[in-house]
């Protein structure tokens, strides 16, 4: 059974018919209720694997108003995102109150798809949008009192639908180039990052845990140390832990090896079963490695003992790249002659390819928000992907070819790349802007890691493990 599902919900099936041949099929599976009454029902068997609801105002009996409480006020239910359709605001108007709107997007009947798909994006940025608790009378099943002024003006462009946190969802990519002259390190300072204030971390080992992510001044990182002996060659995925303390590193000639990231001492090697791994991600649910390889399937360890959990799929070997969305609740895999795919953690099911144009991928990486999938290549540029709808939101910028590994910052700002010349380059995810490149090995990067709370940044080439932080002259 798929883990990603769509649930459209009105009364009219030329309505429903038409919303889902605007949707892009093979990602997620379609649930379809006729009434409020049936979505409701649907909410309590469903919710666990409800991604997006696109429900009709006017509905008979049971109407959107009701739905949309059931939505908004239940906390197993408040994050999916919603997209509520109406033929009159005014209706909306008189009987949502304002606090509602910040949390789900409105879109006017009659729509086209470029329009429903930018329902969906606005819906899924406002869905991640810290809650605030809503006032007591609104939690009531009495009909609210009319709303005297509007509040969601549906006339406006897509553009100036209530604005996104840069956080949570980057903006419009731009592809206009950015200078970036020769690959050099350039002096600390000399280009300043902006960051948000501290914000949550969304990926998290285990239920409860959290992670503060702080403004990481990126410009100022310098090496703190470098691993060059044997165990460090060959290197081609990294991770850091989520206790911020342990590295973890693997290479197709031999076993995955843990080391401790204060010290740079090799603490533990896995059995030599676990060589020939070509990429792998940490699970950020459990204590779980999701690795991929040429010749066999992706796999699944337990991060603790190194022992193998078992396949995901019979069909999933060749993978070159490999992620998985801060839900825990999908892997994305690139291959060299395939496109990316999803894949459902929990069935091992193939949800789907993402795109026709997202062939041969070299790198990939996923931003904090979980929507927004950053995509490397060797002759073409970074680009970015809507994972839910397969779109392709456009190129970072033209500078971004040659691409070996990829990382996005934990507050959503940058993508950091690595580059087959050696370099690693932070870029602006909101404008494309380059913001720094150094020169950080002589030889292709062939792995790049971020601590939870950004501040370390860990590189490897064939021959050696590069630790990079601003503080690295304080903590040696």
């Amino acid at each position: 059974m798929a883990s990603n599902k769509v649930l459209i919900v009105d009364n009219e099936s030329e309505t429903r018919t038409q919303i889902r041949e605007m949707l892009p099929g093979g990602k997620f599976e379609i649930l379809e209720a006729i009434d409020g009454e049936e979505a409701l029902l649907l909410f309590d068997s469903e919710a666990k694997t409800l991604r997006l609801v696109i429900v009709n105002f006017e509905l008979p009996a049971i109407g959107g108003w009701d739905v949309l409480k059931k939505l908004q006020n239940d906390r197993a239910l408040q994050k999916i995102p919603v997209v509520l359709m109406c033929d009159h605001l005014d209706t909306v108007q008189q009987q949502v109150p304002p606090a509602y709107f910040q949390y789900v997007e409105v879109l006017g009947k009659p729509f086209e798809r470029k329009q429903l798909q930018q329902a969906i994006k606005s819906a899924v940025g406002k869905a991640k949008l810290p809650r605030q608790p809503l006032p007591l009378e609104l939690l009531s099943t009495a009909e609210p009192a009319p709303s005297p002024e509007p509040v969601l003006d549906l006339g406006e462009e897509p553009s100036e639908l209530p604005e996104i946190a840069p956080e949570e969802i980057p903006a419009a990519v731009s592809d206009t180039p950015a200078e970036t002259g020769e690959v050099q390190e350039e002096p600390a300072g000399s280009a300043a990052i902006a960051t948000e204030d501290t914000a949550e971390l969304a990926m998290q080992p285990e239920e409860g845990a959290e992670f503060a992510v702080l403004p990481t001044p990126y410009d100022a990182f310098e090496c703190w140390y470098a691993i060059g002996d044997r165990a460090a060659w060959g290197i081609n995925c990294l991770a850091i832990y989520f206790d911020g303390e342990s590295l973890v590193g693997s290479s197709e000639s031999d076993a995955i090896k843990l080391w401790n990231l204060r010290s740079g001492t090799l603490a533990v090697q896995w059995s030599l079963y676990s060589k020939g791994i070509h990429c792998f991600a940490l699970s950020p649910s459990e204590p779980v490695l999701i690795s991929g390889a040429a010749q066999t399937n992706v796999k699944f360890w337990d991060i603790t003992t190194g022992e193998l959990l078992g396949p995901l799929n019979d069909y999933s070997s060749g993978v070159s790249a490999i992620a998985i969305t801060p839900d825990g609740q999908t892997i994305v895999t690139a291959a060299d002659r395939s496109n990316i795919k999803l894949w459902s953690r929990q069935t091992g099911e193939l949800l789907g390819p993402l795109n026709d144009h997202s062939l041969g991928a070299t790198a990939l990486a996923i931003a904090p928000d979980g929507q927004t999938l950053l995509s490397g290549f060797a002759t073409t540029n970074i680009k970015l992907w809507d994972i839910l709808t397969g779109e392709l939101l456009g190129p970072l910028n033209i500078h971004s070819s040659g691409v070996t590994a990829l990382a996005a910052s934990p507050d959503g700002q940058l993508a950091i790349s690595g580059h087959i010349d050696g370099s690693i380059a932070f870029c602006n995810l909101s404008n494309g802007q380059i913001l720094r490149r150094l020169k950080a090995h002589s030889q292709a990067v062939s792995a790049l890691a971020l601590s939870p709370d950004g501040q370390l940044l860990v590189s490897a080439s064939s021959s050696e493990i590069k630790v990079w932080s601003a503080i690295a002259q304080t903590i040696k």
